[in-house]
């Protein structure tokens, strides 16, 4: 699977440019509902107004788990975010990401032998927290690829539900506490849920910023297919379709459980299922780490050679470039695959990090633009993204990475922006 992509930007993108500028100007942080606030002064609890009466909900703190005496050979990488450094083995998800965020300051611990006397931090090694990663000091008393024992703790984080009874005192429903990608614990039967909790790791208060109204599901407009016109006319006729998904790691796989749930593999297999008669064959062209400057390099031999009728083209990577550059990639793309007689569809991307999101706007604006200007066919993947506040659910518990790879969930978006075109 691919490592998390070196260009990272910031943004946002929805349905209507109310909902975008509070996605855009909160970076993540949430506009709570009268109904479910936080109390004043914030404490671990949320207060639920009804009429004239205040019910003072208290919220459990996140899970603290303590890892004591764990053996790891120690690299002599220096930590640098993603990218380098020897992991704490706990906070790496099943797919090989870290957690960010997750480790209790001050709790890491590095020693020669279990319970013995610790190394000293940036004397003996050096400790980035936030990455949960340290790396030997070459000057420092621990030997090259030695064994050390780590003792440290972290946080698990939750999505609680406060719910309402039809007649009753509200209450919070706990969600399950996991290293990532919490999901929404949901109302009980006979109760409606009005708000989403995140209990982030180490959060000691709950503020507006953790409190997520759940409203009804966004609606969308169905997209023009103009432009997938002689690819249904194909699938329709039972012939064989070749369909190429060009893109960065995310089109690889990002963080899918399987590969079977990432979203080209979700369109192919949706695609089978409602033109039974036709072949459709999946050629995936994702190469992580990339962005469409490398996919113009690489057209021909990754691309054209496989003489596809339609390419799916997705690129969270171009997002901190000028739209302009944006824009005149993507003509010399559909330029060269229209010539190749292969139909076109842009996928706009995923919401990533808060912390990248500054530029993400005006991009996502720009593939929207060029889609219309070149008449091929757009499937707003961003939309249903940011739509995700709508109905109570942080967007960034769907990032697997914390950073920029979606899970199954988020897979299944892009399926669900896709699929209409067809």
């Amino acid at each position: 699977m691919a490592s998390v992509p070196p260009v990272c930007p910031q943004g946002v993108c929805t349905v209507t440019l109310g909902l975008l500028l509070l996605v855009l100007l909160a970076a993540g942080t949430a506009l709570a509902l009268p109904v479910v606030r936080p109390t004043d002064p914030p404490s671990l609890a949320v207060a639920v107004a009804e009429g004239d009466r205040l019910t003072r909900l208290p919220i459990a703190p996140p899970p603290l788990v303590s890892v004591r005496g764990q053996a790891v050979v120690i690299g002599d990488d220096a930590p640098n975010q993603w990218a380098a450094g020897t992991r704490l083995p706990a906070l790496v998800n099943p797919t090989g990401s870290v957690m960010v965020g997750a480790v209790r300051p001050g709790s890491v611990a590095v020693r020669a032998a279990p319970g013995g006397e610790p190394y000293r931090v940036n004397d003996d090694y050096l400790l980035d927290e936030r990455w949960a990663a340290i790396g030997r000091v070459a000057t420092g008393r621990i030997p090259p690829g030695a064994t050390v024992y780590l003792d440290y703790d972290y946080y698990r984080s939750r999505l609680d539900t406060v719910q309402l009874p039809a007649a009753g005192v509200p209450s919070v429903r706990r969600g399950q506490a996991v290293l990532s990608c919490p999901h929404p614990a949901g109302a009980a039967p006979g109760h409606q849920a009005r708000a989403s909790v995140w209990v982030r790791p180490g959060v000691s208060a709950i503020t507006a910023a953790d409190i997520y109204p759940v409203g009804p599901a966004s609606t969308f407009p169905a997209p023009d297919g103009a432009g997938t016109q002689g690819t249904r006319r194909l699938l329709e006729s039972g012939a064989q379709v070749t369909m190429v998904a060009l893109g960065d790691s995310v089109t690889c796989g990002g963080e899918a459980s399987k590969p079977e749930l990432a979203f080209p593999e979700l369109l192919a297999s949706a695609l089978r299922e409602r033109y039974p008669r036709a072949q459709v064959r999946l050629v995936n062209a994702g190469v992580g780490g990339t962005n469409s400057d490398y996919a113009l390099e690489r057209l021909d031999r990754d691309v054209l050679a496989a003489r596809p009728q339609l390419v799916v083209i997705e690129f969270i990577n171009d997002f901190g470039w000028p739209p302009a550059k944006i824009k005149e990639n993507y003509r010399q793309l559909v330029g060269r695959l229209r010539a190749a007689g292969a139909e076109v569809v842009i996928l706009t991307p995923h919401l990533i990090w808060p912390e990248w999101m500054g530029s993400f706007q005006v991009a996502y604006r720009a593939l929207v633009e060029v889609a219309a200007e070149l008449g091929v066919g757009l499937a707003d993947g961003s939309a249903r993204w940011a739509a995700l506040r709508q109905v109570g659910i942080p967007y960034e518990t769907l990032l697997v990475n914390c950073i920029n790879h979606p899970d199954d969930r988020g897979h299944r978006l892009f399926l669900e922006a896709l699929l209409p075109l067809f």
